[in-house]
Formats: structure tokens, sequence, C-alpha cells
């Protein structure tokens, strides 16, 4: 598999556990992707914090930005999983995994 122009089969164990961090599992099905008890903020949020270095105020208006951008109102961050249509379940993970990719560019 390659990453980024890298294969990734080919690097030692420590090469492949410094690049851990700029990559992230993608379920197929959307909604096993999400906890049922965790609004989805709470849950896509949980990825970020350690890796990202901006203030709440400034992540709080990344995340809106990141919702806008998949065609998702801000509001929606404060749903619970079972509350999205199955396209907007499908929409909740491009944030999740772009916001990932732009809190590690944060630091």
């Amino acid at each position: 598999m390659l990453f980024a122009g890298e294969d990734l089969a080919r690097l030692t164990r420590a090469e492949l556990r410094a690049k851990r961090n700029q990559v992230q599992i993608i379920f197929q099905d959307p909604y096993a992707s999400l906890n049922p008890r965790m609004r989805w903020l709470k849950s896509s949020r949980k990825g970020w914090r350690p890796r990202c270095r901006a203030d709440a105020a400034d992540r709080a208006r990344r995340i809106d930005a990141l919702l806008v951008e998949v065609g998702l109102a801000p509001e929606m961050k404060q749903r619970y999983p079972h509350e999205f249509s199955g396209g907007q379940r499908s929409a909740s993970r491009s944030p999740r995994v772009v916001g990932r990719t732009a809190a590690h560019h944060l630091r």
C-alpha cells in the first residue's frame, strides 16, 4: 500500500510507527464508525485534540468550516449518529479524516 508515494510494506517497525499519526482507518459502513452514545463532535474530536495545538475557539471554527466544506450545517455536530440520514453519515466521515490531517499540520 502506498501512502504519499511511499510503500508502507517496506518500512521498518519504527518507521511505520512514526507514520501512524498520519493515517486513520476509514470504515466502509459510516454508521459503524460512529459511537451511537456520543454526539458527532465528541466522537470526532477525540483524535484531534492530542495533535492540535490550536485553542478551543480556533478548533471550533475549523470544525464548523470542515462540516460546511462537506455540505453539512455546523449545528449538525451536536447530533447523535442515528439522527443523520445515510448520506449525511457518509459526509460526516470526511471532516473527521480531514480534521485529523489538519490537526497534524497545526502543531
